[in-house]
């Protein structure tokens, strides 16, 4: 069963309930006037859509083209997965964090100025944004998803 058998309302109902920071909801209602969030953070149409594959249990928080950025309500964890292979989650952890870090790394390699990143970290309410920032302009120095792995998980990364 498919998301597109819910409503968008219902939907919505069910993501005010996770009490995330109130940009998120701006985002799925596709409401957010923040034009550095226009690519990476579109509100969800494509995972809603009759014939999408998303998984029901999935609640979008965002897409970006058919990467999905989703809450998983069954084991109650956040995941990024492409709507073209939809059970091969890029990654998946139970604290809103680890998104926002994606999210960031993604923001800060499409070279939004500091100013931009600080900005979108608060309005994430990103706590650790100057943390990730210093790991960000050190580099990977070695396996580049291992270490984004790592700012992910906030933890520290050793190239091998």
């Amino acid at each position: 069963m498919t998301a597109s058998v819910r409503d968008r309302d219902s939907i919505r109902a069910e993501l005010i309930q996770l009490s995330l920071p109130a940009i998120v909801l701006l985002l799925f209602d596709g409401t957010a006037s923040r034009s550095e969030l226009a690519y990476r953070c579109e509100s969800p149409h494509k995972s809603l859509t009759r014939g999408s594959a998303l998984p029901r249990p999935l609640i979008p928080l965002w897409e970006c083209g058919t990467i999905v950025t989703a809450f998983d309500s069954l084991d109650r964890s956040f995941c990024k997965l492409s709507l073209e292979a939809p059970r091969e989650y890029w990654f998946s952890g139970v604290s809103f964090d680890g998104v926002i870090a994606d999210l960031m790394i993604d923001l800060w390699e499409d070279e939004l100025s500091e100013t931009a990143l600080s900005e979108m970290a608060d309005l994430m309410e990103f706590a650790r944004w100057q943390q990730l920032a210093s790991e960000l302009e050190r580099g990977p120095n070695g396996d580049y998803h291992a270490w984004r792995t790592a700012l992910r998980e906030n933890r520290p990364f050793s190239a091998p």
